[in-house]
């Protein structure tokens, strides 16, 4: 189901905010009206959350596609990534449903798009000039190693694969809207896939909080199991043959 809150007969001529929510009633509407003032489309993507999230970010000035089932961060996002693309939208970026993106740092991630120097920007809560975002000992090591290894794969000297606080361009959106990975930590995956589309990718420093409302997603088990499924999967990424961006086919 979608519910539009603003028709427009040109929805592509302001960045599109694409926001995966599941259950995230606590504070979705905060989010979208923070956004807004930001002079974006704001998408919501419920994915299939038995609160009031939909009704809450319709009434918040969102546009509101609701999944009938959960599909997990990456389903949310393709469908996201599609809807842009269908709708012509030059930029968009993706921002979390939980109150820890600061909206005051979009144009950060949207002004590498618009000089042109690259299609996918990342939010890096440790580059230079970040604040000091507070990361557990095993995880902080976990990240570091895949940071390393995103590096080397990419080219890029990259500090946060991670985050969920990214900018992308129409070359960026057309990769991701034609397949975006769907396991957990799908954000490092996806900079495998975009470094082999030979996308650009460029860091900037930004400032998050942690979660203000709402649960995590995974326990610290589960999240342990499911980082070594995708260490591997992203090492048989980097074996597997590159495929043709979708702009040369």
């Amino acid at each position: 189901m979608v519910e539009t809150a603003q028709a427009s007969p040109r929805r592509n001529d302001r960045p599109l905010a694409i926001v995966p929510a599941f259950n995230e009633a606590g504070g979705v509407a905060e989010v979208v009206k923070s956004l807004l003032d930001q002079q974006v489309d704001v998408l919501v993507v419920d994915d299939g959350s038995s609160d009031a999230t939909s009704q809450l970010a319709h009434e918040a000035g969102a546009t509101v596609i609701t999944l009938p089932t959960n599909l997990g961060i990456g389903g949310a996002l393709l469908t996201g990534f599609r809807f842009a693309r269908d709708n012509k939208y030059e930029f968009a970026f993706q921002c979390d449903a939980d109150g820890q993106h600061s909206p005051e740092f979009v144009h950060r991630l949207l002004d590498p798009l618009r000089d042109g120097r690259a299609d996918l920007v990342i939010g890096s809560r440790f580059a230079q000039g970040s604040n000091d975002y507070p990361v557990s000992g095993v995880r902080r090591i976990v990240m570091k190693i895949l940071a390393r290894t995103i590096t080397r794969i990419s080219g890029v000297r990259l500090s946060d694969v991670s985050s969920g606080f990214r900018g992308f361009g129409q070359r960026a959106i057309k990769v991701f809207a034609d397949s975006y990975p769907n396991e957990y930590m799908e954000s490092v995956e996806a900079l495998v896939i975009a470094a082999r589309a030979g996308l650009n990718i460029e860091e900037v420093p930004v400032s998050m909080s942690e979660r203000e409302w709402g649960e995590p997603a995974a326990n610290s088990w589960r999240a342990a199991v499911k980082t070594f499924r995708m260490l591997w999967s992203v090492l048989l990424l980097r074996l597997w043959p590159a495929r043709r961006p979708t702009w040369e086919s």
